[in-house]
């Protein structure tokens, strides 16, 4: 009886294993990137369909014109590597070149496709938002005051879309808020892809990007079949103290924009109060978007500075910058 039980159980193990592969290789399949030049003046498409398959648009900063000799390495870690460079006369920007480029060999997420869809919703949301200001407020986002669920993140997600502001979807019987405002976020101007065969004669010994390793894990951008490696360009956060109350005020944006927190969030994942690893969240229906991680977080908690797992209840109008309606979105 105990050994047909102990076969049942490695079978039930085996068959969660195979279906999270299925889903993983399914969600890895997603595009994330469009081709489309992010152009100054010009907002991302805000449909529904946009935000059910967010794309990053490219940058139209070429590569080929960093200044090597004038770029110094802000961090690496599992992700990626990011320098501080400039593109010719222009800058300084954040420049993060993700590890992997081959989503068939990892068996973690896919951090360019995950940043890309994240910056892709951010640069979405806010373009929303400002839309609706422009609009005289008479169609803002309205969303959940308290999600709790994937589907209320989705719900949430999907109400900064053209069709859902038009249309003021709330969920009845929901209390719900407006959206007025967004906090800061680092500006993102888009993806491009990084040749490191191209760029390592170019570039000065303390600034090529070594393999790094972490618990046995070796991180390279020299093991890869393939020479060019997805990249991120962000605008340059300098270095500045973390304020808890601002770094909650964003946090809880995020949680009410329907993302999640990834395995733990990190005080490292933050400059002058702004967030500067994408990686750091999840958007709801991807992979690693967690119910149990779904929540509103302390500032002194993400920051590591003890206090509370959860923020106080009645704190959500001051940081959605939203003023709270009934069901009906009024």
């Amino acid at each position: 009886m105990a050994q047909r039980a102990k076969q049942y159980a490695e079978a039930e193990r085996a068959a969660r294993r195979h279906h999270e592969t299925l889903r993983r290789e399914k969600l890895y399949a997603d595009p994330f990137i469009d081709e489309t030049l992010m152009t100054d003046g010009i907002p991302p498409s805000c449909k529904l369909d946009d935000f059910k398959s967010p794309r990053l648009r490219k940058c139209p900063l070429d590569p080929k014109t960093i200044l090597w000799r004038h770029a110094e390495i802000l961090g690496r870690g599992m992700d990626g590597v990011v320098w501080r460079v400039h593109f010719g006369d222009k800058g300084p920007f954040a420049l993060k070149v993700f590890w992997d480029n081959d989503p068939t060999q990892i068996r973690h997420y896919f951090a360019a496709q995950r940043e890309c869809q994240n910056a892709a919703l951010l640069q979405m949301i806010r373009a929303s938002v400002e839309q609706a200001r422009k609009e005289g407020g008479q169609h803002p986002p309205v969303v959940l005051k308290d999600p709790q669920t994937a589907d209320d993140a989705m719900h949430n997600l999907l109400c900064f879309s053209e069709e859902r502001r038009a249309a003021k979807s709330v969920l009845p019987g929901r209390c719900a808020v407006r959206i007025r405002g967004l906090p800061r976020f680092a500006q993102c101007y888009g993806w491009t892809m990084f040749d490191v065969d191209a760029m390592l004669p170019q570039m000065p010994r303390h600034v090529r990007p070594y393999p790094f390793v972490e618990d046995k894990i070796r991180r390279s951008l020299y093991d890869a079949a393939s020479p060019e490696f997805y990249a991120i360009v962000y605008e340059c956060i300098e270095d500045g103290e973390n304020d808890p109350k601002t770094v909650e005020q964003a946090a809880h944006f995020l949680y009410v924009a329907g993302f999640c927190h990834g395995a733990s969030p990190l005080d490292q994942n933050w400059k002058s109060s702004v967030l500067v690893d994408h990686c750091d969240i999840v958007p709801p229906v991807r992979y690693g978007w967690s119910a149990r991680r779904y929540k509103p977080y302390a500032g002194a908690r993400i920051l590591n500075k003890g206090g509370a797992g959860r923020i106080g209840q009645g704190r959500e109008d001051s940081l959605t910058g939203s003023r709270t309606t009934d069901s009906s979105g009024r």
